[in-house]
Parts: C-alpha cells; structure tokens; sequence
C-alpha cells in the first residue's frame, strides 16, 4: 500500500443524532487502528439539531475526517452520497449510532488488506444463517444464489454494507431502489451478481452505542423488510439472476423471523420500539399464505393478541370497581 493511500472509507450518513454522533466518533477517533489508512466521511442529511456543531471539531482535529452537509434532507438518497464521497480502498457503510468493539476495526482492516489485491465482493455480517456455528469465520459464495442462502434479510441492514470503491462506482442507476428504503440490498446483489460470488466475515465487529437506545422504529417494518425486500428479490428471479428455489428458500427462512419481530415489536412491544403496522399482516399473507407454518403462526399471533385483549379488559373493569 502506497504511502498516504486511504485503505477504509467509514461513510457515516446521519440526521438529528448529534449527541450520539459526537459518542461514536470520540469511540472510533480514539481506536489505536484509526491510522492514516482509515477516514471518516460524516454526510449531513440537512440535521436541524446541532450535528455541524459536534462534528467540525472532529474534521479540525483530524485531517482524515470530513463532514459535508446536504443543503437539504434526502432521506436514503443519502447513503450513496456517503459513499460517493469515500477515497479509500474499501467503503464501508455505517449507521450513526454504531461503533467497532475493541480490536475490530484493526481487524476488519485485515481482512480488507488481506483480499485488496484479487477485489473479490467482501462483507462483515454480524449473524450469518448458522449461528454459532459460522462464529468469527471467513466464508466464501461463488454465486449470488449462495449468498442469499448464507445472508438472507440480513442485508436490509445499512450497516452490513460495504464494497470495494471500484466495483461501488461501477454500479449503474444507483437510486433505483431507493424508494424502496433498501438501496443497500440492491447493490449488495449486484455486486455479488457481477463479481460471481463474495467473501463473508462473520464476526461481531460492531455495537450499538448505549446512548442510542431511544426510540426504534419510525416506519413500517413489515412493508420495508417483506413488501420491499422482496419486490426487489422479484426482479433478479425475473432476470434469472437467483433461482426461484432460492427465494421460495427465503421466504420459508425469513417468516419464523419476521413473525418473532411482530410478536415482540407489536403485540408485547419492549421500551423504545415506535414501529407503524399498517397493512402488517396483509403483508404476510401475501409473501407466506403457501407455506404451511404459516397458519401456525398466525394462530401463535392470535392467540397473543387474544390473550391481551382479554388481559385490557380486565384492568378495565378492575380500573371501575370501588372498594
């Protein structure tokens, strides 16, 4: 590597985090592996909070961190004008509340170096199908259809993308999928699709900063990641770019997972999850009516939902009667 060559971009895309910002960049500015070879690119989505104010200290303390603001808010349209600002090797997309547990970022380098020379398509993804059983593992596709059945959904999630520079760039209509809120699964299977196949880190390089543990959500969960994820998953079965066996595959995986998220941010919803639910169930039927647990789990659903209708009802009446 040719001195002062950017090895890892670090396209941070953000808006009205500030405080949680200011956190994750003292975090990776103060890992011993944030070197000449790392920069941070901070896109401004047009924050009406103090974003500029936390991040311009950091851009004129360090000379490898870079904060540009969007004269206006476009809302995903930011992810790729994160990345388009990246020089480095390796552009990596990260959430704003995110930061790299101790020795990760040191060790995502590695591996980054390790496959510089041959570019195949590489990717850090905290869970993997499998489990335990891929923990901390170099794993290797050599086919779009591979990848999906190691990944899955899991590429819905901004900060499981990453991509060589050069491959990133070469990537036609960019925005195409952007209405969908999942540019992020559109490229990723193009990039695997053109390269035939990719390399997978399965490791837990990353962690949700605590003082991000606000509100989740915001949209609606169940149109974004079945409605979206598979109208765009359609069009590749369409082109012939994944087999239908892989997708019907898919569906069978994703559908015990998503109805788990229903349980848990709908019905017996935790502190801090604000998704909307629209449609939620319309979306099920739609994607998972042929596949038989299907009918398992809806009757799972109702019987939750019965039970704390049930549960309302008698703190209601209880609510009523004078002692």
């Amino acid at each position: 590597m040719e001195q002062n060559k950017i090895l890892l971009s670090i396209c941070i895309p953000t808006y009205n985090r500030a405080d949680v910002l200011r956190d994750v960049l003292e975090k990776i500015t103060s890992d011993p592996a944030f070197d000449q070879e790392v920069e941070i690119i901070i896109s401004d989505n047009h924050s009406t909070d103090h974003t500029k104010e936390v991040a311009l200290p950091f851009q004129d303390k360090y000379p490898n961190v870079f904060y540009y603001r969007n004269t206006s808010n476009l809302p995903d349209k930011n992810f790729a004008i994160a990345l388009n600002y990246g020089k480095g090797e390796y552009l990596k997309l990260q959430n704003d509340y995110i930061f790299y547990r101790e020795g990760k970022l040191s060790l995502m380098k590695e591996h980054i170096r390790k496959n510089l020379e041959r570019k195949k398509p590489l990717f850090f993804y905290q869970k993997v199908k499998g489990g335990k059983k891929y923990k901390n593992q170099e794993l290797i596709c050599n086919s779009l259809d591979e990848f999906i059945s190691i990944i899955s959904f899991r590429c819905t999630w901004i900060n499981n993308f990453g991509c060589w520079r050069q491959h990133f760039k070469n990537l036609d209509d960019k925005e195409r999928c952007v209405s969908y809120l999942l540019s992020q699964v559109d490229w990723t299977y193009r990039v695997v699709l053109n390269q035939q196949g990719a390399v997978i880190i399965s490791d837990k390089i990353t962690e949700r900063m605590p003082s991000s543990m606000g509100s989740r959500g915001g949209y609606n969960y169940w149109k974004v990641h079945i409605e979206n994820y598979y109208k765009i998953m359609q069009e590749f079965v369409k082109s012939k770019d994944i087999a239908l066996s892989t997708y019907n595959k898919d569906r069978k995986y994703s559908l015990t997972r998503y109805s788990d998220r229903y349980v848990r941010f709908i019905l017996l919803p935790k502190e801090g999850h604000s998704y909307e639910a629209t449609d939620s169930l319309q979306y099920f039927w739609k994607y998972y009516k042929d596949i038989p647990i299907f009918y398992l789990i809806i009757l799972e659903i109702g019987t939750i939902y019965l039970g704390k209708s049930i549960h309302q009802m008698f703190r209601r009446l209880l609510s009523k009667v004078r002692i």
